[in-house]
């Protein structure tokens, strides 16, 4: 569903093109990546096929989305040499186990065995930011919709938000623009001043 307006002013022309598209991710898939008793069972059965391997969590949530986001902005990367990951990775198999296998496979990550032999995941593979790749497209589109489940979850939890930056002053930045970087500074209850 789309809507377009054109600006009836000659001088203008303007033209602004608003499409409304289905989310990538459906309600069933957000319950499937973060239901509390789909990521217990995800951390018992890591728990019971590697009972020695230590450092196993359970993952909120918040991991998973995190997760997946880091996975995916990942795959974006056209230089980025990491392409696969073990299938056994502890932090995937506590946040994702085999439940999303299907998910992720309709995502673009693909099951392939590693030069070891180990089972690996590779991460998606989209065609360059030049090319129009409907992957591309898809996964820069999760990327936004992982951030908002990212910050509804964290708004609903009353958690800090991991994902975004912490505001900084702007008076450094204002005086690096204005070149007044040095000169002294008079505050008062209504304005700054640079000298």
């Amino acid at each position: 569903m789309g809507y377009h307006f054109g600006c009836s002013n000659f001088g203008c022309q303007a033209l602004v093109h608003v499409v409304f598209e289905a989310p990538v991710l459906s309600k069933e898939d957000v319950l499937l990546l973060s239901d509390n008793q789909s990521l217990t069972r995800r951390y018992e059965a890591v728990l019971d096929n590697t009972p020695d391997r230590e450092g196993v969590r359970l993952a909120t949530p918040l991991d998973v989305y995190t997760r997946l986001k880091r996975y995916v902005s990942d795959s974006l990367l056209e230089g980025n040499a990491r392409r696969s990951f073990p299938r056994r990775n502890k932090r995937f198999m506590e946040a994702f186990g085999t439940e999303c296998d299907s998910l992720l496979c309709r995502l673009g990550f693909a099951r392939a065995e590693g030069d070891d032999g180990e089972d690996q995941w590779k991460l998606p593979s989209p065609r360059s930011a030049d090319d129009s790749d409907p992957l591309r497209l898809t996964l820069e589109r999760l990327i936004l919709e992982l951030q908002y489940l990212t910050d509804d979850y964290c708004a609903s939890n009353a958690k800090a938000n991991p994902s975004r930056p912490s505001y900084r002053d702007a008076k450094v930045d204002l005086a690096r623009t204005l070149s007044a970087q040095g000169c002294t500074t008079c505050s008062t209850e209504s304005s700054l001043e640079l000298r």
